[in-house]
């Protein structure tokens, strides 16, 4: 078993503790001794809101590991808390950002919708996944519809990682978000990126529209392609029944075109 590799003559010194003050309990935060730092956080907690502080002052710091340990524990502090790390400066930090959503997210604030709203239009395509994650288990409301659908129009058309993580977030509502993607766009008029939403979308209220695109003369082939793929993709009777119609009505060469 190997215990510690360490330079010749290293001779190993443990920070004596005081978690009796808040400053010895920051310093037990900053620890890389995972059971030091938990007993730095439990104080710190337990301290509640006279903990903020000085916890705002590590959310700063220029380790990243030290600055989201401090972001993680001021969520949990209450309303001061989360309204604290709503606060916090990071727009230069796309992961600050996303790990502020996580820890209000993880401690179920009730600001937390109102920071989704915020970062929907964030520029960092990183930050929008992780409000569609967030968004998954939340009901089809229509401020939560409104805000997938802000998700997909920053859709670049060729992010799938983007696409997969707005697919999982609009998971239950895929035909509210469909609905109001498509309102006033006929099928002929769908961008690039508006098509491949509607493939991973994946709804029965697409097939209408799909259809027509398969047999559009004005889209080139791969297009018409990706609409035929899109329906095959959908489970549902109309599905099956446009798939079949598709089949008799149109020859490999007409969909080559």
């Amino acid at each position: 078993t190997i215990y510690r590799i360490a330079p010749k003559g290293f001779k190993p010194e443990v920070p004596a503790l005081d978690l009796a003050t808040t400053k010895g309990q920051i310093a037990a935060l900053r620890s890389p001794a995972i059971n030091t730092r938990y007993l730095g956080f439990t104080r710190l907690k337990k301290g509640g809101e006279k903990s903020i502080p000085a916890l705002l002052e590590l959310a700063t710091d220029e380790n990243p590991y030290l600055e989201a340990r401090a972001i993680w524990l001021l969520a949990q502090l209450g309303e001061k808390g989360g309204t604290a790390v709503m606060n916090l400066p990071g727009e230069a930090s796309p992961q600050k950002r996303i790990t502020t959503f996580r820890a209000l997210r993880r401690a179920h604030h009730p600001r937390t919708m109102d920071l989704a709203g915020q970062l929907v239009h964030d520029q960092s395509p990183a930050v929008r996944r992780e409000v569609a994650f967030y968004l998954r288990n939340e009901p089809a409301t229509p401020r939560v519809i409104d805000l997938l659908l802000t998700i997909a129009q920053g859709y670049d058309g060729t992010d799938r990682s983007y696409l997969e993580a707005f697919g999982t977030g609009a998971t239950g509502k895929e035909g509210a978000v469909f609905a109001v993607l498509v309102k006033g766009v006929k099928a002929r008029d769908w961008s690039a990126a508006t098509a491949g939403v509607v493939w991973r979308l994946k709804t029965p209220h697409a097939v209408p529209a799909l259809r027509e695109r398969v047999f559009l003369a004005s889209l080139n082939a791969e297009s018409r392609m990706q609409a035929l793929e899109s329906i095959a993709f959908i489970r549902s009777l109309s599905a099956a029944d446009a798939m079949v119609d598709i089949a008799n009505l149109a020859s490999d060469k007409v969909l080559s075109e």
